[in-house]
């Protein structure tokens, strides 16, 4: 996911299984946002697939970090 003025940059580095969360996150509706991330890593963990997950965030909103817990 590109990042934007208000969201991180979001990738996944495959031969590592990471996860990447970088930059600002303060969407208008975070939960809105992360929704997809969340449904695609729960997949990921159904499959028994270990990841590993990196925040380089500089920032974040309340909204964000009550999604990401």
């Amino acid at each position: 996911i590109a990042p934007s003025d208000y969201t991180p940059h979001i990738y996944f580095e495959d031969a590592a299984d990471t996860l990447w969360i970088k930059g600002e996150s303060y969407p208008e509706n975070a939960w809105a946002f992360y929704a997809p991330l969340f449904d695609w890593v729960r997949v990921l963990i159904r499959e028994g697939r270990p990841i590993k997950v990196c925040f380089l965030l500089d920032y974040l909103n309340t909204s964000s970090t009550k999604s990401f817990l």
